[in-house]
């Protein structure tokens, strides 16, 4: 499994997959980010290289916010990562791509428990058809270590591929691991097994101007 993983961390802990050409996707935030703000965004592209590489152009820069997102194309998917400084964070990016009816969009974490993190596996799927009409939330899952207890959440209807019998181990962590959120992402379409050093050709680069 190569995103959400340890590939860069903390950058590649987090990702989002959103249903849409990297450029339609790119151009989409670009114009978020721009509305009504001082800054600016420019967006640059192609950008060549592995998964890994293109992620490590997206390492945290310590006294700056976020300033770079990286937009890789997989397949009929794009994946979006930035360098906030604990690591990718989108913030309402997936729900704004689905209540503007521009796509599903997909945050997905596997983080590893280190001092200034915390640990857990999230999923959270964004369908601009989900009943939901604040947030275009279809269904949330995860269990996290919040500081010292793991806590398993869920909300909306499951999809008829979860495994709901696993919601219920005793052992909370246990309820929904990477290895699941890898399943149900790929029942969703998302093709997330994928070599590391897969070759990248047209990724996107938006950064702050």
């Amino acid at each position: 499994m190569i995103l959400p993983s340890d590939v860069c961390p903390p950058t590649s802990e987090e990702v989002g997959f959103f249903k849409l050409p990297v450029n339609q996707i790119a151009e989409w935030l670009k114009q978020r980010l721009d509305a009504g703000r001082k800054s600016k965004w420019l967006i640059q592209s192609p950008h060549r290289g592995s998964l890994d590489e293109l992620c490590e152009l997206m390492r945290p820069l310590a006294s700056i916010g976020v300033n770079r997102y990286i937009f890789i194309p997989l397949e009929e998917w794009s994946v979006v990562v930035n360098n906030a400084i604990l690591g990718t964070d989108l913030g309402m990016i997936h729900s704004l791509a689905a209540r503007d009816g521009m796509c599903m969009a997909i945050r997905a974490v596997a983080g590893r428990e280190r001092p200034d993190a915390f640990a857990g596996t999230v999923l959270e799927v964004y369908d601009p058809m989900a009943p939901d009409l604040t947030l275009r939330l279809r269904r949330s899952i995860s269990a996290i270590d919040d500081g010292g207890k793991w806590r398993f959440d869920q909300e909306g209807d499951p999809y008829p591929f979860e495994s709901l019998d696993l919601y219920s181990r005793r052992s909370i962590r246990d309820r929904f691991t990477s290895d699941t959120l890898r399943d149900y992402l790929l029942a969703l379409g998302v093709p997330v097994v994928k070599s590391s050093a897969l070759r990248v050709e047209q990724a996107i680069l938006l950064r702050k101007v």
